[in-house]
Order: C-alpha cells, then structure tokens, then sequence
C-alpha cells in the first residue's frame, strides 16, 4: 500500500535521466608515445558531437533503480496485517482488611502470565492507587466499597478485572475467598450498666475466651448469628485474623447542643451532625461555633479578623494536647493565617500558633483551606465536644464512618457485611475476557526502500569510477 502517492510523480525523471544520458561521452584513454608528440594530438581528436546513440549499460539501468527506490521511499510504501491488537486492560485489586494476599498474588502472578503482551495496569483499592501490574505487596487496616477504583478503570476504556472477596460490578471478577473462623461483632447496645450484643461466627460452634471491661471470660458462640447480654461496657473477641470487628466499646458522653453563627459551611454542619450526642440549635446552645464572628465562651471561632496574615509552608501540633489527639498535621492547611498570642497552643504554623485554647475559648485563626474534607476535621470536633462533656451523661457507641474509617481510638466497625468474609472462589480464566480484537497493523518500508536507492545510486557510482 502507497501512503503518499503524490510523490509518485517523482518517476517523470527517468525518461530525463535517459534522455540525458544521449550527452554522455564516456572518457577515452590516450598514450601519448613522446612529449613532443603532444602537440600533434589534438589534430587526431575526432570531433566532439553531442548527441550520439544512446548506449545501454549496466551504470544506467542501476541509475534508472535508484531514482525508483527514491521515489518509492518518498510515496511511503506500508504492509498491512491482520493481527490481534493488544487488550487494554485493568485489574482492580481489594486489598482491604478483609484481603488474603497469598490468594490474591497467586491470581495476579496467573493474570499478568496470561495477559503477556496485552496494555495492562493495577488499581488498588479502598487506597485508589494506580500502577504497573504487580504483587500486592500490603493490604490496609480498614475496608471500602470499590465502585470508585472500578468507575476510573472503566473511565480509561479498559476491561476490568476485578480480584477480591465478593462480587463486583466489573467486566471479569476473580474471587479469592477462602474457609474462614471469624467471630465478629456485627451490634452492640449499650443498655445502663450492660449491654447487648449480635455476634457473627462463620464457622463452627465453639468456646471462646473473651473480655468483658477487664475480665475474661468464657463463652459458648453458635454457628452464624447469635446475641447476649451481659455487664459492662467493652467486649473483645480473640484474634481470629480479621481484628476490625473483634471490639466494641460504649463511653459515656452528654447531648449537647451546638449554635452556628456566621458564614454557613455545609462540611462545618456536617462535621458536627456526626458527632454522637450532637444537637444544632439555631439558638441558646451549649457551645457556640462561630465563622468570621466573634462569640460568647464556650465557643469554637473560625477566622476572626485578628493579626497581620501569612501564607504556611509547614504545620505542626502540639505535643499532647487533647483537642489535636487523632488528627495529623498534614491535614491542618489552613489558608492566610495570623499569629495567636496568648492562648494555648493546639496547631502552629511555621513554628507560630494559630490555632489554641483560652479557658472556654477555641479559635482557629486563619481559613480552613482544605482541613474540611481530611478525617482531622471531624475528630477535631469530636474532641471539642468530649471537652464540654458535663456530669449527665449517656452511653454511646462510636462507629466508623466517613470520618474515620479505621477501627480505632474506640470507633467499631459493626458491620455484618464487612465481618461476612466472601468463602468463594472463582479463579481467572483467560476466556473470560473474550478472544483479542482483530485489526490492521500498518508495517512502514520507507526506510527500507530509501536504503535500497542509497546502495544502488552507490553501485552506480562504482561501477562508473572503475570504467572511467
């Protein structure tokens, strides 16, 4: 196939090149006996005439090539083929708290040796991380729904596989469950000085050792679900491999009502909606947050305008204060802050204060940037609130959630989904993902052909140099 045809009308020079060559007057050797022969020479010099008899030869006809294959690699000459194109492909992989990553490295190393050629990468969730197609090396202490990981696979246009315990809304699911004794807490009411739990044990029945506050005892767990009740406010199942579900705590904590004022922030509302025992007021509540105003104690103000502002490079939180317990510092970037003088310091920035603490006052000197939508957010407050906690009050249990969805610092999973391990298996099989589409691929001989004009132009040249 010719790309570039046009360039076929590079060909009218041959006929030039042979008309040409009707001029050419091939070189004579003459031996001149003596020097003073020399000027009796040009007497027996036949005339020149400059149109002769063309004379075929071999140094033409290389010519006559050479201009061809010139011209040939100028029109781009292609082979088409028929070949199967690569796949694209990506494999979406849970390495939640619920992943066995020996099964899943024995699916992944049985993928990438059937997918060998095909245009393959890896999404990892609950983390959506994406890269080259390898062994997991590591899973993560909490779970997650992978629907996000799969929608930016298929945003890509590719086939996902996805390799986890339960099913998936993926093109090709590859599940690696395997037999399981997990016991898990799937609820727990706390109920006055006792409390009631529903249990989830996935195999057989059978004697646990369990904590109850800071005692052990010994319990009886029937297969699947089973509930008790019983004194206290803490219960810890033994380890069975799968820890997040394997404590629950009740803590007493007050309802308390809290009044918003200033500039209205929906992830602000949000984060204290969250916390247990949170009541928003539009007024007369316990503590009041505040945007952009000032505020009666107790309170929580945001930004008021207070002290020449700067621009961060660096956060930091003080050594063991209560309201930064849990957050991290990285989250804290907070936008044009000022210096805060005289207060307690909770949060520096650039090694200055801005956010503190000042009896019954909290205030968070600067804006909040992006600290609305980290973790830190929410616990932040959920600190706050533990703060004002007063004698009245009532047993709760912290779960996890958006804000914080790691099993800790108190916060239960309780979820019968996430303590229901997936037992089937579904190894990947190469045919799931359908034969490879056939398409043309496009071999490109130009180079080819222009080094072919450039070999035979220097044969001419050769050949032309020896007869000469």
């Amino acid at each position: 196939m010719i790309a570039a045809p046009i360039a076929l009308w590079g060909l009218v020079a041959i006929p030039l090149l042979v008309l040409l060559s009707f001029w050419r007057m091939k070189p004579a050797r003459v031996t001149v006996p003596s020097v003073a022969l020399w000027k009796r020479l040009p007497a027996n010099i036949p005339p020149v005439r400059s149109l002769r008899k063309p004379t075929w030869s071999i140094v033409l006809l290389l010519q006559i090539l050479a201009v061809v294959a010139g011209v040939g690699a100028l029109a781009k000459p292609v082979r088409l083929e028929s070949r199967p194109q690569p796949r694209r492909i990506a494999v979406v992989v849970d390495l939640g708290a619920r992943a066995f990553l020996d099964r899943i490295n024995a699916e992944l190393d049985r993928i990438a040796a059937e997918t060998a050629g095909d245009d393959v990468v890896m999404f990892e969730t609950p983390v959506l991380k994406r890269g080259p197609l390898s062994r997991a090396g590591s899973k993560v202490d909490y779970i997650g729904d992978p629907a996000a990981a799969i929608a930016l696979a298929k945003g890509e246009g590719r086939t996902v596989i996805f390799v986890g315990d339960r099913p998936a809304a993926a093109d090709v699911v590859v599940l690696t469950g395997a037999p399981s004794q997990n016991i898990g807490i799937v609820d727990f009411v706390p109920e006055k000085d006792r409390f009631w739990v529903k249990l989830l044990n996935l195999g057989a029945a059978r004697a646990v050792k369990v904590r109850v506050d800071d005692h052990e005892e010994t319990w009886t767990i029937d297969a699947g679900e089973s509930s008790r009740r019983t004194a206290g406010s803490r219960l810890e199942l033994p380890d069975d491999g799968f820890a997040l579900d394997n404590v629950a705590v009740a803590t007493k904590t007050m309802p308390i009502d809290v009044e918003l004022r200033g500039d209205e922030h929906a992830l602000l509302r949000w984060a204290i909606q969250v916390q247990p025992g949170a009541r928003i007021v539009d007024r007369g509540g316990a503590l009041v947050v505040s945007v952009g105003k000032e505020a009666p104690e107790p309170c929580v103000v945001i930004a008021p305008p207070r002290g020449a502002t700067f621009k961060p490079a660096t956060f930091s939180l003080a050594d063991g204060h209560p309201l930064a317990r849990g957050t991290r510092a990285e989250h804290w970037q907070l936008e044009d802050v000022a210096e805060l003088a005289g207060y307690d310091p909770i949060v520096f920035a650039d090694g200055k204060c801005v956010v503190g603490r000042r009896g019954g006052r909290i205030v968070i000197n600067g804006g909040l940037g992006s600290l609305p939508h980290h973790p830190s957010f929410s616990i932040f407050f959920a600190n706050v609130l533990e703060s004002h906690q007063s004698a009245s009050q009532g047993w709760v249990v912290r779960r996890t959630g958006p804000s914080q969805p790691r099993a800790t610092d108190g916060a239960c999973v309780l979820d019968g989904s996430a303590s229901s391990l997936g037992t089937e298996s579904r190894p990947f099989r190469t045919e799931s993902l359908g034969a490879a589409r056939i398409g043309e691929v496009r071999t490109d001989l130009s180079a080819w052909v222009a080094a072919a004009a450039v070999i035979l132009m220097l044969g001419a040249w050769l050949m032309e140099s020896r007869s000469a």
